[in-house]
């Protein structure tokens, strides 16, 4: 067994966003950003194929919030982890720098770098009341999709139809 977990924050940061995740861990190294932040994916056994596909922009989308938005602020390596919620749990969850993404998620390029995301807005700008909370989901939901519409034309419009139809 494989314990993942960040290394220290190195930043002021939100209670909620210590989080560790136990498991036969594998990491998958996505790259590295011009920034110098090393980007992995931790799967579970099986979740090879999905963490490649999942993670198949998440470097360029994160050197792209690292360029518009700032340095990110919570270390030099970041990346999802695969988490079993349990049956019917997709999403994910903001623990930076390693944040968590449901394994029915894992696939999921908007999921990840919605997460990743949150680096900038939710856990770099704290959370104070549920209109900071709603904020912080559009924000990053918006992030995600203009990040992916750049990187990724068709994965991006592919985001915004189903942000639409949502």
């Amino acid at each position: 067994l494989k314990v993942v977990a960040p290394v220290g924050v190195i930043n002021e940061a939100p209670s909620y966003m210590l989080a560790w995740a136990v498991g036969d861990y594998t990491d998958l190294e996505l790259g590295t950003t011009p920034a110098g932040t090393r980007i992995v994916t931790s799967y579970l056994p099986g979740e090879l194929a999905n963490a490649q596909k999942g993670g198949a922009n998440l470097v360029a989308a994160f050197a792209g919030m690292e360029t518009t938005l700032g340095a990110y602020r919570f270390g030099n390596q970041a990346g999802t982890v695969s988490v079993k919620w349990g049956p019917g749990a997709f999403g994910g969850m903001e623990h930076q720098p390693r944040w968590h993404v449901a394994s029915a998620a894992l696939s999921d390029e908007e999921t990840n770098v919605h997460e990743a995301a949150h680096g900038w807005f939710g856990d770099g700008i704290r959370i104070a009341c549920w209109e900071d909370f709603v904020l912080s989901e559009g924000t990053v939901s918006y992030l995600a999709g203009r990040a992916l519409d750049v990187v990724a034309p068709t994965v991006g419009a592919a985001v915004w139809a189903g942000y639409q139809s949502d």
